[in-house]
């Protein structure tokens, strides 16, 4: 897996070394220009297509009318190919909510500089995994891929996960709004213990439901409800397993690391009940006590990488391949 770590400037500034770090990895420029008050970027390896755009003030509604308010920030989403005459967002492919609008992923950040930032990508499953320290020990990301580590066989397969939900991000702070303070990561979903923020999508054709992306998180967005492992989950409840308890509990006393639980995607089915879709590449929940968020750590021939999720003993861990 090939990984960069540094600091950025601005969301601007940010968003060119994404760029120029997926340059690195044999991805292909579509467009990338000025759109005040920030930059829009068009890239695409094969045909997987990620679509982005910065914001450096708080003038301007990226994600359109249904959203709160703009803060510096920037937002993604992935698609299936590249239209240079419509909106950043609004490209073939991408998320649409079940009213046909396109939505995505964001990162909220300060107008100003970070205090660093980690990307991590594995060409295998085109996936990029970025987290951004924007103080010192509170950390926002975003991730996507062209696929998950499949349960079976079926169509689909790309996701877009991130800490925070577009349409609240900016609108205020505290747990469940703009804040950082996610309860659990990577598009956990449960009445208690959900945050409005995190959010997860995957493009699945689910019985009936073809084309179309499968919302993880709390709230049906897209039209068809899917769930992780890491809370049980509002959608599908109480046939998902979760984790989480476990992922509270697991501590290595032995040498201070913990359990790596894989996070899996469940969706639910026309007919009623749950399937597993599959497993997000190199990305673990687990209980971070005793290790040191962007630090790396080896376990066996293995690397990884932990960051925090709401608080110091619960995160996410990113392992290098």
């Amino acid at each position: 897996m090939a990984y960069e770590t540094g600091t950025w400037l601005n969301p601007s500034d940010g968003l060119d070394k994404i760029r120029v770090f997926l340059i690195a990895q044999g991805w292909t420029v579509d467009s990338f220009a000025v759109e005040a008050p920030g930059k829009r970027l068009h890239m695409h390896k094969g045909t997987f297509y990620l679509n982005a755009k910065s914001s450096d003030g708080t003038s301007e509604y990226i994600w359109g009318a249904n959203s709160f308010t703009p803060v510096p920030q920037i937002g993604f989403n992935i698609g299936t190919g590249y239209n240079a005459i419509t909106s950043w967002r609004d490209q073939p492919g991408v998320v649409k909510d079940s009213g046909g609008i396109p939505i995505g992923a964001p990162i909220a950040l300060p107008a100003g500089a970070v205090v660093g930032y980690r990307l991590d990508y594995d060409d295998l499953y085109k996936s990029l995994v970025i987290y951004v320290q924007i103080t010192v020990g509170i950390w926002r990301w975003v991730a996507f891929g062209e696929n998950l580590i499949k349960a079976g066989v079926w169509t689909g397969g790309a996701w877009l996960a991130a800490s925070q939900n577009y349409y609240w991000v900016g609108n205020s702070t505290g747990p469940g709004y703009g804040s950082t303070e996610n309860p659990w990561p990577i598009g956990a979903n449960s009445d208690n213990h959900v945050s409005l923020t995190t959010l997860l999508y995957v493009r699945a054709d689910v019985d009936a439901y073809l084309s179309k992306w499968v919302s993880c998180s709390a709230y049906n967005l897209t039209g068809k409800m899917g769930d992780t492992n890491l809370a049980g989950g509002t959608a599908t409840q109480p046939e998902v397993p979760g984790l989480t308890g476990l992922q509270v509990r697991a501590r290595n006393a032995l040498n201070s690391l913990s359990d790596l639980l894989p996070v899996q995607l469940f969706a639910a089915r026309d007919a009623g009940g749950i399937s597993l879709l599959g497993t997000l590449p190199n990305i673990y929940a687990t209980n971070i006590t005793g290790m040191v968020p962007g630090q790396s750590y080896q376990q066996g021939v293995d690397w990884f990488t932990p960051f925090p999720g709401d608080v110091p003993t619960r995160g996410t861990v990113i392992k290098r391949v």
